[in-house]
């Protein structure tokens, strides 16, 4: 009798742990059904490495050295906020803003007002429904504010392509206008010293004429679309804690959602490819346009669809590599080693503050 009791206890003794880490999981289920679909989608997200977070607390160790760029003002307009989401982001042109702007409606619980409303209209609802800091106010407690970058020559790459050198299609001719009353016809005005025979360049400036121009006007005066990102969205005054590049934006979005717990954030490559280049347009090289060679030898920009330029993709998904570098040598070839070295000045903040190299555009430069 003894030895039977005896092994019934050691049976108990064997099945217990296993009925006890029944129970946890049946439990620990139970509680999961409370917890918010967002953080639980997220978690099959969580990044392998926090590169995006690491960037900006290098942000914060920058700024803590250099004193002299904190303004003090945290307000700005391109910093738009929703305090009940807990959620801050710097807007940046060309670098992939509408879709951020997108995924935010999303997060909104406006996802409708993407298929209502243009490309224009989209942000124009976004800064109504996050209005950015008022002048006394700070970011949320315990808020995610985040930026998009890219790199600083490339997003200038981009904006000449898009606001200086574009204008085909109907929609497209409108912002055409725009820039060429502002800033194409004055930069020819003032630094054009002979006339291209490309007729297209009439009234577009050559990527040299933009970059000088670029050179002798101060950085606080630049439009918004090749402005640098430091003032922009000001870093050394306003906490980013989680900083994405554009060259990374696959990992780091990840990250994003997974802090967040917005699945909503993982932005969708919806746009046209980023390897679309305007034919011809990058080949002309400013020697070209002012040698001999007869008009007819060089290609014009392809007419596209109105409603496809009316927002340009080759913003919204990283370059691969061979594109990009095609694009470093096709525009910064046709600079100086000293303009590039100039503009970099220019820029230097920018560099420093998200780790960029000038190295590749130094080396194609002439």
């Amino acid at each position: 009798m003894q030895w039977h009791s005896t092994k019934l206890l050691l049976a108990l003794l064997l099945v217990l742990p296993y009925v006890v880490l029944f129970t946890a999981y049946c439990w620990w289920g139970e509680d999961q059904k409370h917890v918010s679909p967002a953080i639980q989608r997220s978690a099959a997200l969580a990044p392998r490495t926090p590169a995006a977070q690491r960037r900006g607390r290098h942000l914060a160790s920058y700024c803590n050295s250099h004193a002299h760029l904190r303004t003090g003002r945290q307000s700005s307009r391109d910093i738009m906020v929703s305090r009940p989401h807990r959620l801050a982001w710097c807007k940046i042109p060309k670098v992939a803003s509408t879709s951020v702007v997108q995924s935010l409606l999303k997060v909104l619980g406006c996802e409708n007002l993407i298929e209502e409303l243009g490309i224009s209209g989209q942000h124009t609802a976004l800064r109504r429904l996050m209005p950015h800091l008022s002048a006394d106010e700070q970011p949320p407690d315990a808020s995610t504010t985040f930026m998009v970058v890219r790199h600083p020559f490339l997003r200038l790459i981009s904006a000449y392509r898009d606001k200086i050198a574009t204008k085909s299609g109907k929609m497209v001719m409108a912002q055409f206008q725009k820039f060429r009353r502002l800033y194409n016809m004055p930069i020819i005005s003032k630094y054009r010293q002979q006339e291209p025979h490309d007729k297209f360049y009439k009234d577009v400036p050559t990527f040299p004429e933009f970059v000088q121009y670029l050179l002798e006007t101060p950085v606080e005066d630049y439009n918004e679309h090749w402005r640098p990102y430091h003032v922009i969205c000001r870093p050394c005054d306003v906490p980013y804690n989680v900083v994405l590049k554009l060259e990374s934006l696959d990992e780091d979005i990840q990250t994003l959602v997974f802090i967040t717990g917005f699945p909503e954030l993982a932005i969708s490559k919806t746009h046209q490819s980023a390897a679309v280049i305007d034919e011809g347009l990058e080949l002309r090289r400013a020697s070209d346009l002012q040698s001999n060679q007869h008009p007819e030898n060089f290609s014009t920009p392809p007419m596209e669809n109105s409603e496809r330029r009316e927002h340009r993709s080759n913003d919204s998904i990283e370059l691969k590599s061979d594109e990009s570098s095609a694009l470093i040598k096709n525009f910064f070839s046709q600079l100086t080693t000293a303009q590039v070295w100039a503009l970099f000045k220019k820029f230097e903040i920018d560099f420093e503050m998200f780790l960029y190299s000038i190295d590749q555009f130094v080396t194609v430069a002439s």
